[in-house]
Protein backbone atom coordinates (compact mmCIF):
# COMPACT_ATOMS: atom_id res chain seq x y z
CA UNK A 1 0.00 0.00 0.00
CA UNK A 2 1.19 3.21 -0.79
CA UNK A 3 -0.39 6.52 0.27
CA UNK A 4 0.89 10.33 0.45
CA UNK A 5 0.18 12.58 3.66
CA UNK A 6 1.25 16.68 3.65
CA UNK A 7 3.62 17.76 6.16
CA UNK A 8 2.04 20.29 8.83
CA UNK A 9 4.95 22.37 9.96
CA UNK A 10 5.77 25.81 9.98
CA UNK A 11 7.77 28.34 11.85
CA UNK A 12 7.36 32.06 11.99
CA UNK A 13 9.96 34.60 13.32
CA UNK A 14 8.69 38.09 13.91
CA UNK A 15 11.95 40.59 13.46
CA UNK A 16 11.99 44.43 14.92
CA UNK A 17 13.54 46.75 13.44
CA UNK A 18 15.48 50.53 14.35
CA UNK A 19 16.30 48.56 17.61
CA UNK A 20 18.93 50.23 20.42
CA UNK A 21 22.52 48.39 20.96
CA UNK A 22 21.21 46.94 24.27
CA UNK A 23 17.48 45.91 22.84
CA UNK A 24 14.52 46.44 25.23
CA UNK A 25 12.58 43.05 25.47
CA UNK A 26 9.81 44.45 23.22
CA UNK A 27 12.15 45.29 20.55
CA UNK A 28 14.29 41.84 20.74
CA UNK A 29 14.11 39.58 17.86
CA UNK A 30 11.61 36.44 18.52
CA UNK A 31 10.17 34.07 17.24
CA UNK A 32 8.55 30.59 17.89
CA UNK A 33 6.33 27.86 15.48
CA UNK A 34 2.31 29.07 14.49
CA UNK A 35 -0.37 26.51 13.23
CA UNK A 36 0.49 26.09 9.42
CA UNK A 37 -3.48 25.74 9.02
CA UNK A 38 -3.62 29.74 10.45
CA UNK A 39 -4.96 31.94 7.42
CA UNK A 40 -2.43 34.05 5.50
CA UNK A 41 -2.09 37.17 5.53
CA UNK A 42 -1.08 39.82 3.20
CA UNK A 43 2.57 37.93 1.92
CA UNK A 44 4.82 38.17 -0.37
CA UNK A 45 8.36 36.44 -1.04
CA UNK A 46 11.45 37.72 -1.02
CA UNK A 47 12.25 40.61 -3.30
CA UNK A 48 13.01 44.68 -2.28
CA UNK A 49 10.47 46.55 0.00
CA UNK A 50 8.80 49.44 -0.18
CA UNK A 51 7.51 51.56 2.58
CA UNK A 52 4.14 50.73 1.45
CA UNK A 53 4.40 46.93 2.34
CA UNK A 54 4.18 47.56 6.13
CA UNK A 55 0.24 47.77 6.29
CA UNK A 56 -0.42 47.20 10.34
CA UNK A 57 -2.33 50.12 11.27
CA UNK A 58 -2.35 49.66 15.13
CA UNK A 59 1.10 49.68 16.79
CA UNK A 60 2.58 46.87 18.85
CA UNK A 61 1.65 46.93 23.03
CA UNK A 62 4.97 48.53 23.45
CA UNK A 63 6.55 51.00 20.82
CA UNK A 64 8.69 53.39 23.20
CA UNK A 65 10.79 52.42 26.82
CA UNK A 66 12.85 55.93 27.51
CA UNK A 67 14.45 57.40 24.91
CA UNK A 68 14.02 54.42 22.32
CA UNK A 69 10.95 54.50 19.93
CA UNK A 70 10.16 51.25 17.55
CA UNK A 71 11.08 52.63 14.24
CA UNK A 72 9.45 49.40 12.00
CA UNK A 73 8.53 46.05 13.12
CA UNK A 74 8.79 43.39 10.07
CA UNK A 75 6.89 40.07 10.54
CA UNK A 76 9.38 37.38 8.37
CA UNK A 77 7.84 34.11 8.52
CA UNK A 78 9.64 30.47 6.93
CA UNK A 79 7.67 28.01 6.16
CA UNK A 80 7.62 24.35 4.65
CA UNK A 81 6.26 24.49 0.84
CA UNK A 82 2.28 23.25 0.40
CA UNK A 83 3.16 20.20 -1.71
CA UNK A 84 5.50 18.75 0.57
CA UNK A 85 4.58 15.09 1.23
CA UNK A 86 5.21 12.03 3.01
CA UNK A 87 5.45 8.75 1.04
CA UNK A 88 4.37 6.34 3.34
CA UNK A 89 4.57 2.23 2.31
CA UNK A 90 3.28 -0.63 4.07
CA UNK A 91 5.08 -3.98 3.88
CA UNK A 92 4.06 -7.14 5.00
CA UNK A 93 6.78 -9.36 6.25
CA UNK A 94 6.73 -13.32 6.04
CA UNK A 95 5.73 -13.59 9.32
CA UNK A 96 2.92 -11.68 8.45
CA UNK A 97 3.38 -8.75 10.93
CA UNK A 98 3.22 -5.26 9.11
CA UNK A 99 5.28 -2.21 9.07
CA UNK A 100 5.42 1.43 7.30
CA UNK A 101 7.99 3.02 5.98
CA UNK A 102 8.19 6.37 5.36
CA UNK A 103 10.03 9.03 3.20
CA UNK A 104 9.57 12.30 2.53
CA UNK A 105 8.94 14.48 -1.18
CA UNK A 106 9.03 17.78 -1.91
CA UNK A 107 10.10 19.35 0.98
CA UNK A 108 10.96 23.34 0.20
CA UNK A 109 11.05 25.85 2.73
CA UNK A 110 10.24 29.68 1.66
CA UNK A 111 10.27 32.80 3.38
CA UNK A 112 7.30 35.49 3.74
CA UNK A 113 6.66 38.50 5.16
CA UNK A 114 3.39 39.45 6.38
CA UNK A 115 2.56 42.98 4.98
CA UNK A 116 -1.15 42.64 7.36
CA UNK A 117 1.58 42.12 10.65
CA UNK A 118 4.44 44.56 9.41
CA UNK A 119 4.12 47.78 11.21
CA UNK A 120 5.93 51.30 10.38
CA UNK A 121 6.00 54.14 13.12
CA UNK A 122 4.28 57.09 11.62
CA UNK A 123 6.34 59.14 13.03
CA UNK A 124 9.52 57.85 11.52
CA UNK A 125 10.53 59.67 8.41
CA UNK A 126 13.94 58.08 7.70
CA UNK A 127 12.64 55.88 5.22
CA UNK A 128 15.91 55.09 3.34
CA UNK A 129 17.48 53.89 6.51
CA UNK A 130 14.76 51.87 7.64
CA UNK A 131 14.21 49.74 4.48
CA UNK A 132 17.70 49.10 4.14
CA UNK A 133 17.51 48.12 8.09
CA UNK A 134 14.47 46.22 7.73
CA UNK A 135 15.29 44.85 4.19
CA UNK A 136 18.36 43.05 5.90
CA UNK A 137 16.03 41.48 8.61
CA UNK A 138 14.54 40.18 5.55
CA UNK A 139 17.34 39.09 3.78
CA UNK A 140 18.17 37.00 6.78
CA UNK A 141 15.33 35.14 6.69
CA UNK A 142 15.33 34.70 2.97
CA UNK A 143 19.28 33.12 3.80
CA UNK A 144 17.82 30.83 6.74
CA UNK A 145 15.16 29.39 4.13
CA UNK A 146 17.83 28.70 1.06
CA UNK A 147 20.10 27.13 3.63
CA UNK A 148 17.36 24.85 4.97
CA UNK A 149 16.32 23.76 0.83
CA UNK A 150 20.24 22.85 0.68
CA UNK A 151 19.84 20.45 4.17
CA UNK A 152 16.37 19.38 2.83
CA UNK A 153 18.08 17.64 -0.10
CA UNK A 154 20.09 15.49 2.21
CA UNK A 155 17.37 14.75 4.67
CA UNK A 156 15.03 13.71 1.95
CA UNK A 157 17.85 11.28 1.01
CA UNK A 158 18.93 10.04 3.73
CA UNK A 159 15.89 9.93 6.11
CA UNK A 160 13.47 6.95 6.24
CA UNK A 161 11.35 5.85 8.87
CA UNK A 162 9.35 2.79 10.33
CA UNK A 163 6.94 2.27 12.56
CA UNK A 164 4.20 0.21 13.14
CA UNK A 165 1.49 2.59 12.18
CA UNK A 166 1.15 5.47 9.38
CA UNK A 167 0.46 7.80 12.77
CA UNK A 168 3.81 6.81 14.27
CA UNK A 169 5.90 7.08 11.01
CA UNK A 170 3.86 10.72 10.45
CA UNK A 171 5.16 11.93 13.59
CA UNK A 172 8.35 11.08 13.63
CA UNK A 173 9.02 12.94 10.15
CA UNK A 174 7.19 15.65 10.86
CA UNK A 175 9.42 15.97 14.10
CA UNK A 176 12.49 15.73 12.36
CA UNK A 177 11.55 18.66 9.78
CA UNK A 178 10.62 20.57 13.07
CA UNK A 179 14.11 19.96 14.18
CA UNK A 180 15.85 21.05 11.14
CA UNK A 181 13.33 24.55 11.51
CA UNK A 182 14.32 25.10 15.02
CA UNK A 183 17.57 25.23 14.69
CA UNK A 184 17.75 27.42 11.64
CA UNK A 185 14.97 29.53 13.47
CA UNK A 186 16.97 30.06 16.70
CA UNK A 187 19.98 30.81 14.23
CA UNK A 188 18.35 33.52 12.57
CA UNK A 189 16.90 34.85 15.48
CA UNK A 190 20.24 35.21 17.06
CA UNK A 191 21.58 36.66 13.93
CA UNK A 192 18.58 39.50 13.71
CA UNK A 193 19.74 40.38 17.36
CA UNK A 194 23.51 41.03 16.45
CA UNK A 195 22.18 43.25 13.50
CA UNK A 196 20.41 45.66 15.68
CA UNK A 197 23.02 45.41 18.48
CA UNK A 198 25.18 46.96 16.19
CA UNK A 199 23.24 49.29 13.74
CA UNK A 200 20.18 50.33 15.57
CA UNK A 201 19.76 53.14 18.63
CA UNK A 202 20.83 55.89 16.48
CA UNK A 203 22.34 55.98 12.88
CA UNK A 204 24.71 53.39 11.90
CA UNK A 205 24.68 53.48 7.99
CA UNK A 206 28.55 52.16 7.83
CA UNK A 207 27.79 49.20 10.02
CA UNK A 208 24.85 49.05 7.95
CA UNK A 209 26.14 48.99 4.78
CA UNK A 210 28.81 46.20 5.50
CA UNK A 211 25.96 43.72 6.80
CA UNK A 212 23.68 44.71 3.65
CA UNK A 213 26.56 43.84 1.60
CA UNK A 214 27.24 40.39 3.54
CA UNK A 215 24.06 39.27 3.37
CA UNK A 216 23.97 40.54 -0.57
CA UNK A 217 26.59 38.05 -0.71
CA UNK A 218 25.26 35.41 0.75
CA UNK A 219 22.06 35.39 -1.16
CA UNK A 220 24.38 35.80 -4.22
CA UNK A 221 25.96 32.17 -3.28
CA UNK A 222 22.67 30.26 -2.49
CA UNK A 223 21.09 31.46 -5.19
CA UNK A 224 20.45 28.28 -6.45
CA UNK A 225 18.04 26.83 -3.37
CA UNK A 226 16.01 30.15 -3.46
Amino acid sequence: MRSHRAVAVAAVLGFMGSACSRLPDFAAPTGGLIDPKKPPGDWIRYRPLERSDFKRKEPPTVTRQGQYELGALTCAYIKTNDDVQIDLVKHTEPNGHEHVEGRLKNLRFVAWMDRECSWWNPTNNDVPYTLEHEQIHFAISEIAARTLNEEAVRLMKELVVSDGTQEAVVAKIQGEVKSLLDEHNQDAIDRNAEFDEETSAGKFPEAQRKWRDQVNRELEALKDWQ
